[in-house]
């Protein structure tokens, strides 16, 4: 059917009409849309932007569990308790005033009396504080402080001389009225300022850029050194301005008519001691409060996150706070876990150096710790296992989401991850064994009235550490008891914090008379079967050096020397050296060189590599003499430490194989369920080196040690009834005072040795007589709590 041209040009129109309202609605959607969108950005967006900055989530640290550390068998050493600490946080809902919280929470918990300061400290952290505090001043010491403000006024030049001043008179201007200065060195520079400061102070400073620079220019400052300072203009009148700003607000107010407050900010302002006037009981309540306030003011924490008041209070502090907690807007008291470490079996200290302890980050490494995602708050590992092993027993701490405001104030929490707790450490020891190697070297120096001895045993085939063991030591969980730790620390803790095991150096006496044979036979100054006659002692040079036993030992070959410790036989030897460095065309300085090889292949001189902290290479000396070089053969002249004698008798024991010692046997996987503590880390034996002898000169070593201990040997008295053959090697080393140290290293049983042992007792006399008994008793509890052929199911 065909339209008609008519028709057609009548619905045109129509069509064209229904277009043109369709796009007319589409343009008036459009038109709303966007008149909308405009309103809504420019007549709402302030408003928007306002709630939307109302509000932002952040993200607080859960704190992970530590891990465990366990002994060979399970048993816990180290474990968590629960401890109360008080915490503060910022309520947005209301106005908390923080001074006052701070001076009824001072009064409910006990602070040590060595955080207190003079009363300029005082006065210094109330104004830092912008706290209120008693200020009474007497007339006189009213007066004083006028007169000596008024003086540094007037000292200071006017602000239209401080144009005129040279770079150098701006800093010291700038020093004096606090003005922050920056200035950064050319190289160039800070070559000639460093050395124009050691000319004039004998100081000597690193050359390096970033902090230095400050302390350098303090100290240009300080020494009033002329220095050719480069100044763009635009940083000269930047200081200009702050320093001419900084002099108005002095001056703007006669010293005459400054309150007291004003005088003593003035007085905090120039460095001048300040009297408040304070009754003692006045200055503790005040010292209370404020110290309470800077925690919880927490300069630099964000407003959302909790202060830390104090950890671990007592159970009368908590109640106390608890009955008040109405009054103490913001305050809360939490439960924190904190170590508790296991002690002996009379309640004494146990492994004391092995395990070490944790505390709050040292301020100098906090930059260090907070880039490994730490927070100021935590606690890390100081010393021992707890720090050696920090980044395994920490675990990783959860989240919380926390909701804040504009002003960073908390508003809600939600848990966003759990935490995981810390990995467990299995020891190589056996915390029973550990115990009575501790009780028997106590009991042994008492009775001598000895003050300090140390023993180390360890397994010579895996390097374990079967007991580690310094006298004195201390109760570790005395670190989470702040009450008495402050009351002892000088006198019961300080000095006796150091592990001597890995860092204590000491002459090793005639226990290093092995490694000297050894170094001769295979060097070819001696044959094993050579026989060197001894009549009393030998001419080195021009002087007579004696042999312990004045008489002589007459004939001695290679093992007798080791039996009967046989001084002169070393002499020789070591002159033997000294002879053939001249024959190759050396100084006999030189063949110090060759003792520090022979020696460091056994780990004398050197770390041994065990996984505890701190660890130090001995003491090698430094006066090459040949008398020094002969006295070094019989342990007389470099200072080794008890882990590396244990180590170089290991090293005997196993036929020659340096291997690191280690006090942990496995690491677990952290978890709540003790099914769930899955190994995760089995170490195993680690051979740092084998040495390069001969395997026969070694037997000769060893077979020479096992003489000892027979008759006519130095410790036969020591071992003459034990149930099994043991080497050993006494020492008796000279001190330069009224006693010698006394030491003894060794292994047992001689054909199948499970264990090695080195003992050291400063001032304690002959080996034989102090270190002897001491290694024999620990040989006969090991026999008694394992059995010699049971025992090797230990060390599996």
């Amino acid at each position: 059917m065909q339209i008609e041209p008519d028709q057609q040009r009548q619905k045109d129109p129509e069509i064209l009409f229904r277009v043109n309202i369709m796009f007319l609605a589409v343009f008036i959607c459009f038109v709303v849309v966007i008149l909308r969108l405009a309103y809504v950005q420019v007549v709402q967006g302030e408003l928007f932007a306002q709630e939307l900055e109302k509000y932002s989530l952040k993200e607080l640290p859960i704190p992970a569990p530590r891990g465990h550390i366990l002994d060979r068998n399970g048993v816990v050493l180290v474990d968590n308790k629960p401890v109360f600490t008080v915490k503060f946080m910022d309520k947005p809902e209301e106005k908390i005033n923080k001074e006052k919280v701070a001076e009824d929470l001072a009064t409910l918990l006990d602070w040590k009396q060595e955080e207190r300061g003079d009363d300029r400290k005082l006065a210094d952290l109330g104004i830092q504080l912008q706290a209120s505090f008693p200020i009474m001043l007497t007339p006189e010491e009213r007066q004083r402080l006028r007169t000596q403000i008024q003086i540094k006024l007037d000292a200071l030049p006017s602000p239209e001389r401080i144009d005129l001043l040279q770079p150098v008179e701006l800093f010291s201007i700038a020093k004096e009225v606090h003005v922050p200065i920056k200035y950064v060195f050319t190289d160039v520079e800070r070559t000639q300022a460093l050395e124009l400061l050691r000319k004039k102070t004998g100081k000597t400073l690193p050359n390096e850029q970033g902090s230095n620079d400050r302390v350098l220019l303090t100290e240009l400052i300080k020494q009033q050194i002329s220095f050719p300072y480069h100044f763009e203009k635009k940083q000269a009148d930047d200081l200009v301005r702050k320093i001419k700003s900084s002099m108005e607000i002095l001056r703007e107010t006669p010293v005459t008519k400054q309150s007291d407050r004003k005088l003593i900010e003035n007085a905090r302002f120039f460095f001048l001691d300040v009297k408040l006037g304070h009754s003692a009981l006045q200055r503790e309540q005040t010292w209370r409060k404020l110290l309470v306030l800077e925690r919880m003011v927490g300069m630099g924490v964000p407003a959302f996150m909790p202060r830390q008041i104090k950890r671990n209070i007592t159970a009368f502090e908590d109640a106390r706070i608890e009955e008040r907690l109405v009054e103490l807007p913001g305050v809360y008291v939490e439960v924190e876990p904190l170590r508790k470490v296991k002690t002996d079996a009379n309640g004494g200290p146990l492994a004391t150096h092995i395990l070490g302890y944790i505390n709050s980050i040292d301020p100098q490494f906090v930059k260090e710790y907070k880039s490994k995602q730490y927070s100021g708050n935590e606690l890390v590992g100081v010393a021992g296992l707890e720090n050696y092993y920090e980044s395994q027993l920490r675990g990783k701490n959860g989240a919380m989401a926390v909701q804040v405001n504009r002003n960073s104030e908390f508003v809600n929490e939600t848990i966003k991850r759990i935490a995981e707790p810390g990995n467990d450490l299995i020891l190589t020891l056996d915390w029973r064994f550990q115990d009575k190697v501790e009780e028997i070297l106590h009991k042994s120096l008492s009775q001598k009235n000895l003050k300090v001895g140390h023993a180390v045993v360890m397994v010579p085939s895996t390097g374990e550490i079967l007991a580690l063991a310094n006298y004195p030591d201390y109760d570790l969980n005395l670190y989470y008891d702040r009450e008495t730790f402050s009351k002892v620390y000088k006198t019961d803790i300080l000095p006796y914090e150091d592990n001597k095991i890995t860092r204590g150096a000491y002459a090793p006496g005639s226990t290093v008379k092995p490694v000297s044979v050894m170094l001769a036979l295979q060097e070819g100054l001696v044959s094993p079967s050579e026989t060197i006659m001894d009549r009393g002692g030998i001419y080195v040079g021009n002087r007579f050096k004696n042999n312990w036993l004045r008489s002589g030992h007459g004939a001695v070959d290679a093992r007798r020397a080791l039996q009967v410790s046989n001084n002169t036989y070393m002499y020789e030897v070591g002159l033997r050296l000294a002879r053939k460095g001249n024959r190759e065309g050396k100084h006999y300085s030189e063949q110090f060189e060759v003792l520090d090889y022979y020696n460091s292949q056994f780990g004398l001189g050197v770390k041994t590599g065990i996984d505890l902290p701190g660890e130090k290479t001995g003491y090698r000396a430094d006066d090459k003499y040949l008398g020094n070089l002969v006295d070094a053969f019989i342990g007389q002249y470099n200072n080794f430490t008890p882990m590396q004698l244990c180590q170089y008798v290991s090293t005997i024991a196993n036929g020659g194989y340096r291997i690191k010692p280690h006090v942990v046997k496995e690491i677990r996987k952290g978890a709540s369920n003790p099914a769930d503590r899955t190994p995760l880390t089995k170490v195993k034996p680690y051979v740092i080196n084998k040495v390069v002898i001969d395997p026969k000169w070694i037997k000769v070593a060893q077979e020479g040690m096992a003489k000892v201990t027979q008759p006519n040997g130095t410790a036969y008295r020591n071992f003459k009834d034990f149930p099994f053959p043991v080497a050993a090697k006494t020492g008796t080393a000279q001190t330069g005072g009224n006693t010698d140290n006394a030491l003894i290293v060794g292994y047992a049983p001689v054909n199948n040795p499970q264990i090695a042992f080195a003992v050291v007792v400063p001032g304690g006399g002959h080996g034989a007589d102090m270190s002897g008994p001491i290694a024999k008793q620990i040989l006969e509890e090991y026999v008694k709590m394992y059995g010699i052929e049971q025992s090797l199911k230990l060390i599996r």
